[in-house]
């Protein structure tokens, strides 16, 4: 899925998803990429509704965005290092997110924006930076 002429959304075919997955676990090695920011989506919907955790210079960040307005935004020190390969993994179950690097939790997150039609599949960004 393309967004703007620089953002793209990497995410399962449709009929690869059930909607009847709502509390979802995903776990994926990830190596990163150098020059580029680094993306996680979750509960991913569509380009205006979405969660996701956001690497680049500045740290980390979760993200969550409501009919294109970000409606929760926690930002903190730590990064990704290029040219090394992390395990990842996110759960989200009824607002409750948590968040893994290699085993260490690095969020755990009650979102009091949830809302029970928040669900959606998980993907990645790729985006310029």
């Amino acid at each position: 899925m393309q967004y703007g002429s620089n953002v793209t959304e990497l995410t399962p075919k449709p009929e690869l998803w059930s909607q009847a997955w709502q509390d979802i676990e995903v776990e994926f090695d990830y190596t990163q990429l150098k020059g580029v920011d680094k993306n996680f989506l979750f509960s991913f919907r569509d380009v205006k509704n979405f969660y996701e955790f956001h690497y680049n210079n500045d740290g980390s960040e979760i993200v969550r965005v409501k009919n294109g307005r970000v409606h929760l935004s926690l930002h903190e020190q730590g990064w990704l290092l290029n040219d090394r390969t992390y395990n990842i993994k996110i759960r989200y179950n009824q607002g409750l997110i948590t968040y893994w690097i290699d085993d260490i939790p690095a969020y755990e997150l009650n979102d009091w924006t949830y809302d029970p039609l928040s669900y959606g599949t998980v993907g990645l960004r790729a985006t310029p930076g």
